[in-house]
């Protein structure tokens, strides 16, 4: 008799572990499915990905070569862009970046870019001093494997991930990052993504 309500305990708490991964499964689907309703205008380039799912570890360092992960962000809304200097839309798009992430950026949201220059800072950093870029977390990944493990098939791309490590989704190619549909897009992400 005791192993048969142990063994009926149990089984329920199996379907309730189930379900409930189930139900944050469908969660995370609805609220993806909410942001492709603010791909238009200026982001009508963003494709938002059919089930979040998080991104591969990749070892990323900061400007002074310390080692960073994306782990080191949990709990803040990402959007990471990677470029590099010899990427003329990239250089192009950087000022938008830079002057979203002094609109928007703060304890839920954060632009991190991810240059793949082989030369790393030594090369990127002045280049992002030439043009004004003051607001924009800078991490280098010189080797780029970052781009196969994250399914990047060109530059720039820009990926937008929720607060949990998840990609939400991604645009290739530049965008206007700054502008309403942007921001918009972004405020949303933020609403969706934490």
């Amino acid at each position: 008799m005791l192993n048969r309500v142990i063994t009926t305990a149990l089984g329920l708490v199996v379907i309730i572990i189930f379900a409930g991964a189930a139900y944050l499964e469908w969660a995370d689907t609805a609220k993806v499915q909410e942001l492709r309703d603010f791909a238009v205008g200026d982001m009508a380039g963003f494709e938002a990905v059919a089930e979040p799912s998080p991104l591969p570890p990749v070892r990323l360092t900061d400007p002074a070569g310390t080692p960073v992960m994306l782990d080191d962000y949990e709990g803040k809304v990402l959007l990471i862009n990677l470029w590099a200097t010899w990427c003329a839309p990239c250089r192009h798009e950087m000022p938008a970046l830079d002057r979203l992430q002094e609109e928007l950026g703060g304890e839920f949201f954060e632009v991190v870019i991810i240059s793949l220059d082989k030369d790393g800072p030594e090369l990127a950093e002045p280049f992002l001093k030439e043009i004004g870029i003051e607001n924009l977390t800078s991490l280098y990944h010189p080797t780029g494997e970052v781009m196969a493990a994250w399914g990047i098939t060109g530059l720039p791309t820009t990926l937008l991930v929720n607060a949990d490590g998840r990609q939400l989704g991604r645009t290739v190619g530049p965008a206007v990052w700054d502008s309403r549909d942007g921001q918009r897009l972004m405020r949303k992400a933020v609403a969706v993504g934490r």
